[in-house]
């Protein structure tokens, strides 16, 4: 799906004049070859931190292709990584801020016989020799209502993301919130706390999407926001909006402890036949201490009968191989689920983001390697672990079963025994993708042609592939 942080770029730097492109490796035959053809003056990537191998190797092709041509990384993975980016990778730049603050001065200096990276505030850069420079803090960027986002740059390229079945859109950057498993902290704290979460206008938001579904032959919404309730008062002037000029039905997230009846309402009366919200694990200890995530299981109870009560599908996200997590810590998470009414149970498998709180306890506990670091991050989320637990195959297990235990609730009565067979872990994994799709089809409302191709651009996740 279009990147919105891409989206946010392009708008920004049309209005200077400039032209970009956009490619995805995935969706091309020949990556130097079209590069060839478009001739950059500058490179970039937009990448997360799963990527980082994939970085490395594409970056290091792309620039014996193009020795001249500065590579510059964004993303949130530059943000938090910028020196490990640019010691591991042939990039020349790395933009630690908000790029649309930093990307129209790096292409300005681009055009220089002799760019002077050292000028631009918000990049860290490689000098002549060899050493790599961190320049100040870039202005935080703020949302212009004169600017809308749009997808042009990925639909002249790539046709057929305008026949998705859903369509995406977020209205906002940042979390209010810290869990200790996710980077939102570090950059909150590195960018700056005043004003780091921040929110489209609602008439700039609306624009923007009845700008989009007309190109778009979506019968849904999906607000892919981290949050998308975290304010009501805005939240209630976008429904109402929303219902009257759009009114397709759209899915959402959402969080337990601030979803409450009359928010859940409203969401129900605009169209919201899905809400999701993250459970994490079923001991409450654990949340709390571990994932600094306060929230308790009767508060996430009420959380999935309020959204049911409302006509609204639950979809619930949970975490396995936690530090601390035992086996019967995991099968709370299953009993939590089903106690939560969750129609839809999704899961995947903690990944320590080096930076990170939980990654920081886990190293002090020794369940991991002490030179553990970005380098050492897996690709896929739901197939691998990098820590040590005693139980860690049945855990897994208990993972990768997680959807068919909920949506089947007699199948967890049942064959919960089974997550003791060790031996099995290939063929329940086969489950777990099984049960990733029809969750996918049933949430996203798809015929089963398009969860076949829905399926096919998610290789990469699946198997480790190129992204």
């Amino acid at each position: 799906m279009p990147y919105f942080g891409i989206l946010s770029l392009n708008a920004h730097l049309e209005r200077t004049g400039c032209r970009i492109e956009i490619l995805i490796d995935a969706l091309e035959k020949d990556l130097i070859q079209k590069l060839r053809f478009l001739s950059p003056s500058i490179i970039g990537f937009s990448v997360f931190s799963t990527e980082h191998s994939w970085l490395s190797e594409t970056a290091r092709r792309i620039h014996r292709a193009f020795p001249e041509t500065p590579i510059i990384v964004g993303g949130v993975h530059a943000q938090v990584f910028p020196e490990e980016i640019l010691t591991d990778t042939d990039a020349r730049l790395a933009c630690y801020g908000d790029g649309e603050a930093v990307l129209g001065r790096v292409i300005d200096e681009a055009k220089k016989q002799k760019p002077d990276w050292s000028s631009i505030p918000g990049i860290a850069h490689k000098t002549e020799s060899g050493a790599i420079r961190k320049n100040p803090q870039a202005p935080l960027f703020q949302y212009r209502e004169e600017i809308l986002e749009t997808r042009d740059i990925y639909f002249k390229r790539y046709p057929s993301l305008r026949r998705d079945a859903i369509c995406y859109f977020i209205s906002s950057r940042g979390c209010p919130f810290s869990c200790s498993f996710c980077y939102n902290s570090y950059l909150r704290d590195s960018i700056g706390k005043t004003g780091y979460l921040r929110r489209k206008s609602v008439g700039n938001f609306m624009r923007e999407i009845l700008a989009a579904i007309g190109e778009y032959a979506s019968p849904s919404v999906f607000f892919i926001d981290d949050l998308f309730t975290f304010d009501k008062i805005w939240l209630k002037e976008f429904l109402a909006e929303y219902k009257k000029e759009v009114g397709i039905p759209f899915v959402c997230m959402t969080r337990a402890k601030i979803l409450d009846r009359e928010t859940a309402k409203i969401l129900a009366q605009a169209g919201c036949y899905s809400a999701s919200f993250g459970i994490e694990t079923g001991n409450e200890a654990l949340r709390r201490t571990v994932l600094n995530k306060p929230i308790s299981n009767s508060e996430m109870i009420e959380c999935g009968t309020v959204l049911k009560e409302n006509g609204i599908i639950v979809r619930t996200s949970s975490m396995f191989c936690l530090p601390d997590e035992t086996l019967d810590n995991a099968l709370e998470t299953v009993e939590l689920n089903i106690q939560c009414k969750a129609d839809l149970a999704a899961s995947m498998l903690l990944i320590p983001y080096p930076g990170t709180a939980i990654t920081d306890y886990i190293k002090k506990k020794g369940l991991i390697r002490k030179d553990y670091s970005i380098r050492d991050i897996p690709m896929l989320a739901y197939k691998t672990s990098a820590l040590n637990l005693p139980e860690k195959r049945k855990i897994m297990n208990v993972h990768f079963l997680l959807y068919f235990f909920v949506r089947y609730p007699w199948t967890y009565k049942t064959f919960k025994w089974a997550v003791h067979l060790e031996s099995l872990n290939s063929l329940f994994y086969l489950l777990f993708l099984l049960g990733y799709f029809i969750r996918n089809k049933h949430e996203n409302r798809l015929h089963w042609g398009q969860v076949f191709i829905y399926a096919w651009r998610k290789r990469s996740l699946m198997t480790g592939g190129k992204g």
